[in-house]
């Protein structure tokens, strides 16, 4: 079947991603390929045909696996789904390829069982949610012992509220037709009211977002580059601009208190990257070489030109995008720490350029409270509320009343003022600043504290209002949002947030210089061309990232089968020449040695800087003893809801976490340890446990997945597996990212018998295990030997 007469575009919207429609009929007609192999595309059609349908199909595995994840949950009585009171009106489906569309009459108030409703139990999600326009969610008819489940569409239309279900044979008989059973026969006869359950799941507008860009790909101006990458189509003609940032690197060569921040390989790297002849520039950098030093140096040399700029008709801006949330807080906090750094590298021509502090904008939930100050939404809604701080009260008082705050002392739980003073690190003080996405993080805080609906609907209720004086005075906020922009040349933002419209009505007059990605190959290709495709005036682009790390997240079976999970990054390197950093800064050189040794072939240069462990962390290891392997007992791996747990190498964590934890170190304003695990229920088990002694606050606990480009100086990794599997262990780039997170001390607890069984596929594990061998660091345990209330003292101090 020819492929131009499928209107892939039509199939794209969110109705047909929750029936996953387009990959259907591309497996109906045999048009699905495997894109490993396919590293140019003859044109944009060509580009659609193979990319979307495995694209949407990766989309809808993610949201059918969130379903049947709720669906356990429900059926164990667990959590009790919202309840709507719907009507279905014949007359809207006027044909049988119409879906079934429900109107909402109103949602049925649970007054039993509060404290496992969705509602309660997810409260912040349930505003969100509330908020929407269109969100996607799971029905679930209960039957028996059984649940029957489907993907739906919830519209919120002002006005009117619908429930859109694809028309299905199982839907209209699970939900318009009641079934009424005899010895005889079933009957069924059509409902026209009748009450659904419904848990919501996800927005649609990320999906949105990147399936967009694969339909508007002719809309960018270098598209030809994208589709067909050479180093003929990367080749660029030299502008004036070009020109002069040439002679700045060239000039900054020369100087001394540039240069010596720099490796030889990360000197290379800026020339590369200010090289305006070239569209695309590559940068590889294997854990710990550099990359964000680098992105330092680039930023560096567009200073005094950024500076010039401002006296222009157009300004010059640098976006530094990344996949998530966590890679952009990273670059905002030490972007910023070295602008604010005497003789640092950003800082070294005795100058301290305010003008290049970055600017953060996207997802300001999501932003860290030590970086809040550079977050867009968040000084502007501190601004605003500023402004009409009498209504904010008189808010406050309507709706947090005595009763309200006797129902706080009486649950333990901070209340409002003090949360703020404890998150704004930089208040001084004063009297704290309030912003509707500090509100979202105190509810979040009291979700996680209680379940109490009268104290959840009460902030509910601020959160509302604050929302009404916002919408009110959109204006006044606007300009409040526009100053920021005013005096600011570089944006952090992530992938999916970088076209926003509010974005790019701020830099609508602006000249994009330059878009620095970093961990390029985290991000699938669709969400990778969001910046290119939202704007098309981007003089230089780099690309920065190591695909012997974690490549793109994907769910669906058939997106790894048939390579989606490949990277734009991991495409381009195969036709583009790139520069790779060499010397490795992160970790002490007996834990570089087992990355470069395992991963790198031995290729990562030793750093010229001496590291040592600092003393606090001496007074409770032996210097020979920040690198080891706990010998985890066979069997003792639990599997549930899809994930896997190990309560005894959790029990083991604690212990050693516990032993770890000075006075002196629980002291310190960053938390230095972090615990990593590639399975999300032993992190959750490993949060849970460590909540409940009060050592939370002093330790960081993330999956492996997450913790890539983050580092700490001391990481304990949890493998969990101790049978004859090893799951996605076995995947090479996730091992990768898990053994090169630590600066001083690793331990890694993970059982040896489970990786001799694997030994003959996996050679990465066989080779750690000879490295632990021949330095005699691997450390049997069992439960009898963690009763000893010394065992980790005398296993880290002998």
């Amino acid at each position: 079947m020819q492929t131009n007469y499928i209107d892939w575009f039509k199939l794209s919207n969110s109705i047909h991603l929750i029936t996953n429609k387009g990959y259907r009929i591309a497996k109906h007609y045999d048009l699905i390929t495997s894109l490993e192999e396919q590293i140019q595309f003859e044109s944009t059609e060509e580009y659609v045909d193979k990319i979307f349908p495995l694209f949407q199909n990766e989309n809808y595995k993610g949201l059918e696996k969130e379903m049947q994840s709720y669906k356990r949950i429900v059926q164990e009585n667990k959590l009790y789904p919202l309840k709507f009171r719907v009507i279905y009106e014949e007359e809207d489906d006027a044909s049988p390829n119409t879906d079934i569309k429900l109107k909402v009459v109103k949602q049925i108030k649970q007054e039993c069982n509060k404290i496992n409703t969705w509602k309660y139990q997810k409260y912040v999600q349930y505003l969100s949610f509330k908020k929407s326009i269109n969100f996607i969610g799971g029905i679930f008819k209960i039957q028996n012992d059984d649940i029957y489940s489907t993907l739906c569409l919830y519209i919120n239309d002002k006005k009117e509220k619908y429930i859109i279900l694809p028309n299905t044979q199982d839907n209209i008989k699970n939900f318009l037709y009641k079934n009424y059973s005899n010895k005889q026969e079933d009957t069924y006869i059509k409902r026209k009211q009748f009450i659904i359950n419904f848990i919501p799941i996800s927005s649609p507008k990320v999906y949105q977002n990147e399936v967009s860009t694969i339909f508007r790909l002719q809309t960018c101006s270098f598209h030809q580059l994208i589709l067909q990458p050479s180093k003929k189509n990367n080749n660029v003609v030299q502008t004036p601009y070009g020109d002069k940032l040439k002679q700045v690197f060239q000039n900054f060569k020369q100087n001394i208190s540039f240069t010596q921040h720099f490796d030889r390989s990360q000197l290379e790297a800026i020339e590369n990257a200010t090289d305006f002849t070239k569209k695309f520039t590559l940068i590889e950098g294997p854990p710990g070489t550099g990359k964000t030093q680098t992105i330092l140096g680039i930023l560096s040399i567009f200073q005094n030109l950024l500076k010039e700029s401002r006296n222009q008709d157009q300004k010059d801006i640098i976006l530094i995008l990344g996949k998530s949330n966590g890679i952009v807080n990273d670059l905002v906090r030490k972007i910023n720490k070295s602008i604010q750094t005497q003789n640092s590298i950003i800082n070294c021509l005795n100058e301290e350029p305010n003008y290049l502090k970055v600017l953060r904008y996207g997802r300001p939930d999501l932003c860290e409270n030590d970086i809040a100050r550079y977050s867009v939404e968040i000084r502007s809604q501190q601004k605003f509320f500023s402004l009409f701080r009498d209504d904010v009260y008189q808010i406050f008082n309507q709706f947090i009343t005595k009763q309200i705050s006797d129902l706080l002392i009486k649950e333990q739980i901070q209340d409002f003022t003090s949360f703020l003073k404890d998150i704004d690190e930089q208040n001084d003080n004063q009297e704290p600043q309030i912003s509707l996405v500090q509100l979202m993080k105190y509810i979040e805080h009291l979700n996680f504290r209680t379940t109490n609906a009268k104290i959840l609907r009460s902030f509910g209720h601020v959160y509302k209002d604050l929302r009404k004086i916002l919408k009110a005075k959109k204006d006044e906020y606007l300009k409040i949002e526009g100053k920021l922009f005013q005096y600011r040349h570089i944006i952090a933002s992530t992938l999916n947030s970088c076209c926003h419209k509010k974005l790019k009505y701020a830099l609508e007059n602006a000249k994009l210089r330059m878009c620095i990605i970093d961990e390029a190959p985290t991000a699938l290709e669709p969400s990778q061309l969001i910046p290119f495709i939202g704007y098309n005036n981007i003089d230089k682009i780099v690309l920065l990232g190591d695909t012997k790390q974690l490549s793109p997240i994907v769910i669906a079976k058939e997106s790894e089968k048939m390579s989606l999970n490949r990277s734009l990054f991991e495409r381009m390197l195969q036709c583009l020449e790139s520069k790779k950093l060499t010397e490795q800064y992160r970790q002490m050189p007996n834990l570089a040695k087992i990355t470069s040794t395992i991963f790198y072939s031995n290729t990562l240069k030793k750093s010229r800087i001496q590291m040592q462990i600092p003393n606090y962390i001496l007074n409770r290891i032996h210097i020979n003893k920040n690198s080891l392997f706990f010998n985890t007992p066979y069997g003792t791996e639990e599997f549930e809801d899809s994930s896997f747990r190990n309560t005894l190498e959790c029990l083991a964590i604690i212990l050693l976490v516990k032993y770890l934890l000075t006075d002196e170190i629980k002291s310190k304003k960053k938390k230095i340890i972090s615990i990593i695990s590639p399975y999300s229920m032993q992190k959750e088990l490993l949060r849970m446990q460590l909540k409940f002694l009060n050592l939370l606050n002093y330790v960081e606990v993330d999956t492996v997945d997450s913790f890539q480009g983050k580092e700490n100086e001391i990481v304990i990794l949890s493998l969990v597996r101790s049978n004859d599997q090893i799951g996605f262990l076995r995947d090479q780039r996730r091992a990768n990212v898990a053994l090169s997170r630590a600066q001083y001390c690793q331990y890694v607890f993970g059982s040896q018998y489970t990786f001799d069984k694997q030994i003959q596929n996996n050679n990465f594990w066989k080779n750690l295990i000879q490295l632990y061998e021949k330095e005699q660091q691997i450390i049997d345990y069992n439960e009898e030997s963690l009763r000893n209330p010394n065992f980790f003292q005398q296993t880290l101090n002998i």
